[in-house]
């Protein structure tokens, strides 16, 4: 009778111990997910606290965002040194590849972006997609955040999967000052691209007049042909966009 209590006890005992496992991990990833909503809002002291309670810093959700990630999406600072503070890896980036600095480029987040590389940020980390932080901050519109980054010595010549780098973003998006930063850095005017493109090609294409002043002046060649046969020229011509017609016209 003895031993089938024992055993009795035993099973149950056994039986408990997983449930109180898994009853504590459930625990945990509430934590860590309050953690998340958190840091994604910018709530510094609201992140100190679940710290303290017990969330992990190093949490990962299915995506591979961590804390860190999703404070630097929030823009604020605060927020970001709270997580550095904890022990987060300042270079870590999700799955999709992207880092705190890329994110915080990508949202025009200036302070954030020039704490994060005063905190030793990795320059040129690039996403599953070639994004940089420079292309990121380009693409998007966040001119300041972009001139920073080229300061900082951010490599401009890195093609993302499309065949596209900064000053192809640049040219496309008339940011004529980046354009200028991006020759000045050593870049080729007349580099090809995918298909056989220049930025002066990809900056006439779009209409983009000052982009294309910027380039002509630097000395990029108007005669150039992409692999269709068509020169930054004939792509204004097409598109109808008749200043920056004029402007390489007055070029020749």
């Amino acid at each position: 009778m003895f031993r089938v209590l024992l055993l009795s006890a035993l099973l149950a005992a056994s039986s408990w111990v997983p449930a109180a496992l898994a009853a504590e991990a459930q625990a945990q990833r509430r934590l860590n997910f309050e953690l998340f909503d958190a840091a994604s809002e910018g709530r510094s002291g609201e992140v100190s606290a679940l710290l303290e309670r017990g969330a992990s810093v190093h949490a990962r959700n299915r995506f591979g965002n961590t804390a860190l990630v999703y404070a630097a999406r929030s823009g604020d600072v605060a927020t970001v040194e709270v997580v550095l503070a904890a022990g987060a890896e300042l270079n870590r980036a999700n799955l999709n590849g992207r880092s705190a600095l890329i994110e915080a480029a990508k949202r025009g987040h200036l302070e954030l972006v020039r704490y994060l590389l005063e905190r030793g940020a990795e320059l040129d980390q690039r996403t599953l997609e070639g994004l940089t932080a420079l292309t990121e901050a380009i693409y998007n519109g966040h001119t300041e955040v972009a001139a920073l980054l080229l300061d900082r010595g951010a490599d401009p010549r890195p093609e993302d999967n499309s065949g596209k780098t900064a000053i192809v973003y640049a040219a496309s998006l008339n940011q004529d000052a980046i354009v200028a930063r991006i020759l000045a850095a050593g870049v080729d005017a007349d580099a090809r691209y995918e298909h056989d493109l220049t930025a002066l090609m990809w900056a006439a294409g779009y209409g983009q007049a000052d982009a294309v002043r910027v380039l002509v002046d630097a000395g990029a060649d108007v005669t150039l042909e992409d692999d269709r046969g068509m020169t930054a020229l004939a792509l204004a011509e097409k598109g109808g966009h008749e200043t920056v017609v004029q402007v390489l016209r007055d070029s020749r």
